[in-house]
């Protein structure tokens, strides 16, 4: 992904958990929301370095956390059947 042309912007990026259209995944009674709270995970215990290259790109945070709230989804919904 190209940054600089896809956000129009130089040293910045934007993650967020949804789009304007979508709703964002939370938890009941968690002090963040999932998709912050694995974005903070990952960079503070270093798990979203996924090259284990000892840096952390904006693509390895953003790959880290969509897994984390995809399997966090999936095991929401099975256990709300």
């Amino acid at each position: 992904m190209n940054l600089k042309q896809s956000l129009g912007g130089r040293g910045r990026v934007i993650l967020t958990s949804s789009t304007l259209y979508q709703y964002s995944f939370e938890q009941q009674g968690a002090e963040l929301a999932v998709y912050t709270r694995y974005l903070v995970e990952g960079i503070r215990t270093g798990a979203a370095d996924l090259d284990n290259d000892g840096s952390i790109s904006v693509n390895e945070l953003h790959d880290h956390v969509r897994e984390k709230v995809r399997k966090a989804a999936s095991s929401s919904l099975s256990l709300s059947r």
